[in-house]
Protein backbone atom coordinates (compact mmCIF):
# COMPACT_ATOMS: atom_id res chain seq x y z
CA UNK A 1 0.00 0.00 0.00
CA UNK A 2 2.63 2.19 0.72
CA UNK A 3 4.07 1.89 -2.81
CA UNK A 4 1.04 2.53 -4.49
CA UNK A 5 0.22 5.86 -2.19
CA UNK A 6 3.78 7.14 -2.49
CA UNK A 7 4.23 8.14 -6.05
CA UNK A 8 7.13 6.07 -7.34
CA UNK A 9 8.21 5.43 -10.51
CA UNK A 10 4.96 3.30 -12.31
CA UNK A 11 2.28 4.00 -9.68
CA UNK A 12 -0.36 6.40 -11.10
CA UNK A 13 -0.35 10.34 -9.99
CA UNK A 14 -3.52 10.41 -8.74
CA UNK A 15 -3.54 7.75 -5.96
CA UNK A 16 -0.10 9.64 -4.81
CA UNK A 17 -1.01 10.52 -0.87
CA UNK A 18 2.09 11.14 1.22
CA UNK A 19 0.42 11.07 4.20
CA UNK A 20 -1.33 7.87 3.65
CA UNK A 21 1.96 6.32 2.04
CA UNK A 22 4.15 7.63 5.38
CA UNK A 23 1.14 5.72 7.52
CA UNK A 24 1.40 2.31 5.71
CA UNK A 25 5.11 2.75 5.90
CA UNK A 26 5.28 2.89 9.47
CA UNK A 27 2.68 0.31 9.78
CA UNK A 28 4.84 -2.35 8.21
CA UNK A 29 8.01 -0.90 10.15
CA UNK A 30 5.97 -1.68 13.36
CA UNK A 31 5.28 -5.42 12.14
CA UNK A 32 8.52 -5.93 11.18
CA UNK A 33 9.77 -4.49 8.07
CA UNK A 34 12.89 -3.11 8.15
CA UNK A 35 12.94 -0.38 5.66
CA UNK A 36 14.03 2.70 8.01
CA UNK A 37 16.42 4.49 6.05
CA UNK A 38 13.06 4.35 3.28
CA UNK A 39 11.14 5.88 5.57
CA UNK A 40 13.74 8.72 6.50
CA UNK A 41 14.15 9.41 2.79
CA UNK A 42 10.46 9.27 2.11
CA UNK A 43 9.94 11.74 5.24
CA UNK A 44 12.76 14.50 4.23
CA UNK A 45 11.65 14.65 0.82
CA UNK A 46 7.52 15.00 2.26
CA UNK A 47 8.50 16.76 4.87
CA UNK A 48 5.94 19.99 4.34
CA UNK A 49 2.74 17.50 4.02
CA UNK A 50 4.21 15.16 6.84
CA UNK A 51 5.65 17.29 9.73
CA UNK A 52 1.48 17.91 10.91
CA UNK A 53 1.11 13.69 11.06
CA UNK A 54 4.52 13.32 12.65
CA UNK A 55 3.57 15.96 15.01
CA UNK A 56 0.17 14.43 15.90
CA UNK A 57 1.54 10.86 16.19
CA UNK A 58 4.41 12.27 18.60
CA UNK A 59 2.47 14.84 20.84
CA UNK A 60 5.08 14.56 23.82
CA UNK A 61 7.76 16.54 21.46
CA UNK A 62 7.97 19.81 21.55
CA UNK A 63 8.83 20.64 17.71
CA UNK A 64 8.93 24.53 16.05
CA UNK A 65 6.76 23.53 12.95
CA UNK A 66 8.28 26.47 10.75
CA UNK A 67 12.26 24.91 11.60
CA UNK A 68 12.35 21.68 8.93
CA UNK A 69 15.26 20.95 10.31
CA UNK A 70 14.73 20.47 13.33
CA UNK A 71 11.75 18.55 12.73
CA UNK A 72 13.62 16.38 10.34
CA UNK A 73 16.71 15.80 12.83
CA UNK A 74 13.90 14.39 15.29
CA UNK A 75 12.36 12.06 12.66
CA UNK A 76 15.60 10.46 11.93
CA UNK A 77 16.09 10.32 15.64
CA UNK A 78 12.92 8.58 16.36
CA UNK A 79 13.47 6.41 13.46
CA UNK A 80 16.67 5.31 14.54
CA UNK A 81 15.30 4.44 17.87
CA UNK A 82 12.73 1.84 16.13
CA UNK A 83 15.82 0.22 14.57
CA UNK A 84 17.77 -0.02 17.78
CA UNK A 85 14.42 -1.53 19.46
CA UNK A 86 14.21 -3.99 16.67
CA UNK A 87 17.89 -4.76 16.34
CA UNK A 88 17.73 -5.40 20.50
CA UNK A 89 14.30 -7.66 19.89
CA UNK A 90 16.67 -9.68 17.18
CA UNK A 91 19.63 -10.01 19.88
CA UNK A 92 17.40 -11.38 22.43
CA UNK A 93 15.65 -13.70 19.82
CA UNK A 94 18.89 -15.54 18.62
CA UNK A 95 20.05 -15.68 22.41
CA UNK A 96 16.93 -18.17 23.00
CA UNK A 97 17.42 -19.74 19.72
CA UNK A 98 14.31 -18.32 18.38
CA UNK A 99 13.62 -17.56 14.25
CA UNK A 100 14.39 -14.42 14.04
CA UNK A 101 14.66 -12.34 10.73
CA UNK A 102 17.43 -9.57 10.11
CA UNK A 103 18.18 -5.87 9.15
CA UNK A 104 18.87 -5.00 5.64
CA UNK A 105 19.81 -1.37 5.85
Amino acid sequence: MYLIHSGKDGQEDNRKNPVLAYKYLLDAICCGVTYFDEIKAFFNVHIDSLKDEFAKNNPHLTLDMNNTGDINARHVAFCDEMKVNFSGALTKDRMYHRPCGFLND
